[in-house]
């Protein structure tokens, strides 16, 4: 059985997420965990952040071995924030790629493949592969949210969708470093995915590779045309053999 904090749980009467401090204390949440199914207890003390733990005398036994951690229960949140619609708005970063010219040493030319954006009134549907899946216009986009031990998706076959991932991991320090209150998670959630930019990265974006491909074809044309100057070491060489003239009076 996980010992860990749990930051939400299931509410049995209607099955909604809900967090710790939108229910009773105690047995009296009436919860389960979002994991195994086990019954938990809402821990509303003075000392410890508030967080429901599995109830050691469950009357809802584990229908499973419980995998539960802080950052499978955001991801299992924020997924159902976005399909109820409660987070309609999403930002996305910029993507900048470098191909290295070895025309000078150390040089490296970049190009940017796209600008951060705000999408607004998004709207979200399950998909197989990965977490969410976004339309963008005609486009997809597939969210993925990522922490320790998770292992990265494929690529999308669909090369005219993108694939973000989200590193989830930044809002159980936010989460832990503040009093409990109403909603906090789901305010913490809300951030991360419609202001935050810094927690989020492309895994493929559908103009990358043509991008690449036109940096790559500059980068080639410049190696071409480079003519490297003189060396100084030829000079230097020259200079020395003249002294040397001069020393010996010819």
């Amino acid at each position: 059985m996980s010992d860990a904090r749990i930051p939400f749980a299931i509410r049995k009467s209607d099955h909604k997420f809900v967090e710790v401090s939108d229910v009773e204390r105690g047995q009296r949440c009436g919860c389960v965990c979002p994991s195994c199914n086990q019954s938990v207890i809402a821990r509303q003390g003075n000392v410890n952040v508030w967080h429901f733990s599995h109830d050691q005398n469950a009357i809802d036994k584990p229908v499973k071995e419980c995998d539960i951690s802080f950052n499978s229960c955001c991801r299992q949140y924020a997924i159902e924030l976005l399909l109820q619609g409660e987070i309609n708005k999403l930002c996305t970063p910029d993507l900048v790629i470098s191909e290295p010219c070895h025309t000078l040493e150390g040089d490296e030319w970049t190009a940017n493949v796209t600008d951060p954006h705000t999408l607004e009134n998004i709207t979200a549907k399950t998909t197989t592969k990965y977490d969410i899946e976004i339309s963008v216009g005609s486009y997809n986009l597939f969210l993925f949210f990522s922490y320790k031990d998770r292992h990265l998706p494929v690529y999308p076959a669909d090369k005219t969708a993108g694939l973000l991932a989200v590193d989830i991991t930044s809002v159980e320090t936010e989460f832990y470093s503040q009093k409990t209150t109403p909603g906090l998670l789901k305010e913490l959630l809300t951030k991360l995915m419609a202001f935050d930019t810094k927690h989020k990265s492309w895994l493929y974006h559908p103009r990358e590779d043509n991008v690449r491909a036109q940096l790559c074809k500059k980068v080639q044309q410049e190696a071409m045309s480079y003519v490297p100057e003189e060396t100084s070491t030829v000079i230097d060489v020259n200079s020395m053999i003249y002294q040397s003239f001069l020393r010996a009076g010819i």
